[in-house]
């Protein structure tokens, strides 16, 4: 199985402190990597892997809360919008401050977004969305899931990985990398 990076872990002690629902559920899948059946003279690795940099854009706290505990939970990295609803983000502990940042507006959040965000998670309707997704429409394609009481997935928030090693060449049988001109 994966692991709940340390980030996640610092979340919930930091949201159980403070009486919140942290938004980590499930098994966590971060890390998980598993190696996968091949021919001979070849390895290969299967894995999820954090996407990146999380945009979350909510209107109340708890989906703030949610969200952000989604992302860390599958090692991303957490931008929110300042508001009513992110203002518990002033009391964040230093060992959270590197992983949770808050732009104090729309404008500052797009000056931010180059790089584009990797995914975007949004209460349907939330102000802003609209003028941030025109912002990225240029740039490349950033996925966009809806923030509901039933979603998304938390594992939509990592990207899967296989690599594929060729290990003949690195001292396995080489003749199996030959032609035999008979």
């Amino acid at each position: 199985p994966g692991h709940l990076p340390q980030a996640a872990r610092d979340w919930q002690a930091f949201s159980a402190g403070v009486g919140h629902p942290d938004g980590v559920t499930g098994q966590p899948l971060h890390g998980l990597c598993v190696p996968m059946p091949g021919p001979v003279g070849e390895t290969n690795l299967w894995s999820l892997e954090p996407r990146g940099s999380v945009v979350c854009l909510t209107g109340s706290e708890a989906a703030a809360r949610r969200a952000t505990g989604m992302a860390l939970a599958n090692g991303n990295s957490v931008v929110l919008l300042a508001g009513p609803a992110t203002a518990w983000t002033a009391d964040l502990p230093a060992a959270l401050r590197p992983h949770i940042r808050t732009m104090p507006d729309i404008a500052s959040l797009i000056a931010l977004a180059n790089p584009a965000p990797a995914t975007i998670l949004a209460e349907p309707g939330v102000p802003g969305l609209a003028t941030l997704l025109q912002a990225l429409d240029d740039g490349p394609v950033v996925t966009l899931h809806s923030l509901t009481p039933q979603g998304p997935l938390p594992e939509w928030l990592l990207e899967e990985r296989l690599v594929s090693t060729n290990t003949t060449a690195a001292g396995g049988n080489a003749s199996l990398m030959t032609l035999d001109a008979s």
